[in-house]
């Protein structure tokens, strides 16, 4: 699964070619699989979803923070670099906006990385229940279909 937390998904890319020749050299049948996590916040409105993933993403950021000083003293630039919240939303492994920008965010990575799988972590602790059900309302009833929908045009 790629990208790593707070990564450019960009750096990513060679890392899935890695794998899929060392895949291809094992000898494995079928085609090798490229998982990618993102992190993400949906809202039938753009800017209320950027408005309302901001303190929690900033909050999550801070707690990663922690945790990977503890297991690492000296993590790499990348994973101790400062929040910098429009970064990672234009930049970085957030998708934040609503269900076209989402849509759009998302396919341009999975393309970039060629992945076949997305997992999307949308709950970084705290999240009202009826907020949290409406971006899976939003992800089911619109991304999900425009995906499939894209996904079915590109294997045509």
């Amino acid at each position: 699964m790629l990208p790593s937390a707070f990564g450019r998904p960009e750096k990513f890319i060679e890392v899935a070619a890695i794998y899929r020749d060392a895949y291809a050299a094992g000898g494995h049948p079928g085609k090798p699989e490229v998982g990618a996590c993102w992190h993400g916040w949906i809202a039938r409105n753009g800017a209320e979803a950027v408005k309302r993933f901001e303190p929690r993403y900033r909050a999550y950021h801070a707690f990663t923070q922690r945790l990977i000083r503890q297991v690492n003293p000296n993590p790499p630039p990348y994973l101790s670099a400062p929040f910098d919240y429009d970064a990672l939303r234009t930049n970085g492994p957030a998708i934040v906006g609503s269900p076209t920008e989402f849509i759009e965010r998302l396919a341009k990575l999975s393309r970039m990385l060629g992945a076949d799988l997305n997992l999307i972590k949308m709950d970084m602790g705290g999240v009202p229940r009826e907020e949290y059900l409406e971006m899976l309302e939003l992800v089911g009833s619109e991304v999900v279909p425009a995906l499939r929908s894209e996904a079915a045009t590109q294997a045509a």
